[in-house]
Order: C-alpha cells, then structure tokens, then sequence
C-alpha cells in the first residue's frame, strides 16, 4: 500500500506527533513541579473529564489539556514538596457565584466569558472569578485550624487575606488554585 514517499511522510508524521506530545509530557511537569514547590496548597477542581469529552466542541481541547495527568502529577508531587492538594467538589458552582458577594448567576453559559454580578456590580474574568472562588471554597472546607510543622513552625498552611503565615516544607504561604478551564 503507497510507495517510498507516502512511507516517508507518515513517519514525518508521526515524528512531528510523538514531538508534540514529548513537549506536553515536559510542559505538564514543569508546571505542576512549580505549583508544588511554590505554594503551600493547591486547590483544585474534581472536573468530570469523561463528561466533558462528550461535548464535541470541547472534547479536542480537553483530550489535549491533560487534565487526569495534572491532578495525577500535582497530588503525588504535593506529598514529595510537603504542600497539599484540596479537591474541591464537582458541583460548587465556581465560575457562577460571584466571589466578592455570593450572589449565584443561574443563567450564566460557557459563551459567558466575564462574569457581572447583578447584586454588588462586580466585573471579573469568568476564569479569575473560578479560581477566587475555588481559594475561598478551599478555605472553607478546610478550615483555619494551625498545623505544626517539621521546622517547628505553627501554621494553618494557607495565606488568609490581610494576614501571614510562616510555613517552611512548601516554599510559599500562597495558597494556589488551579482552574483549568476549556
């Protein structure tokens, strides 16, 4: 089937292709490896990837994102670094609460790139507003109760607004959140 040239050009093809994905493999290891050196907790959320993949406009972007491979990397990378990872439930409606009031925009869509709160007139990135959202949830769910830490220092692990922490394992008193987002 095909001659030389055809040969040749699918194993340009699939060069090109295993390049690309030895650039990912890199660039999600890379990423994830600063998260967890540099923040104390990563709050992250318990996406339905498989749901996702469902829908057709999204599932290319998905499929490419690599979003089980980060959660895998940051949760066995957040015990090496001495940070910790908080997994945020599926159905907290992060991009549709608004982060500086609580008020809950039921009609927001994924076209909605900016998110408007009708009650305070807040006007942020649907994104920025998830992951500020995702940080205070976090916060929430885990409390503010001290840890003690091997270098002898007490510390809730997170930064709460207007305070400060001292935390030694992680690197930073920053808590992060990540929200990946297609």
């Amino acid at each position: 089937m095909g001659g030389k040239n055809r040969k040749k050009t699918c194993r340009k093809l699939a060069q090109q292709h295993a390049r690309i994905a030895h650039i990912r493999y890199d660039t999600t290891h890379k990423l994830t490896s600063h998260l967890c050196k540099n923040h104390a907790a990563i709050a992250i959320e318990d996406l339905c990837i498989t749901g996702m993949l469902k829908n057709h406009q999204l599932a290319q972007a998905v499929a490419d994102s690599s979003f089980g491979e980060i959660r895998r990397q940051i949760t066995y990378k957040t015990e090496r670094y001495g940070s910790r990872v908080i997994v945020v439930n599926r159905f907290y409606p992060s991009s549709k609460t608004c982060s500086a009031c609580g008020w809950i925009d039921e009609n927001l869509t994924l076209a909605d790139r900016t998110f408007v709160c009708q009650t305070c007139g807040l006007v942020i990135d649907r994104d920025l507003n998830a992951a500020i959202n995702l940080i205070q949830e976090a916060l929430r769910t885990t409390g503010s109760s001290s840890e003690s830490h091997a270098c002898g220092e007490s510390s809730s692990g997170f930064q709460e607004p207007g305070s400060e922490t001292a935390l030694g394992e992680a690197g930073t008193d920053q808590l992060c959140s990540v929200s990946i987002k297609a």
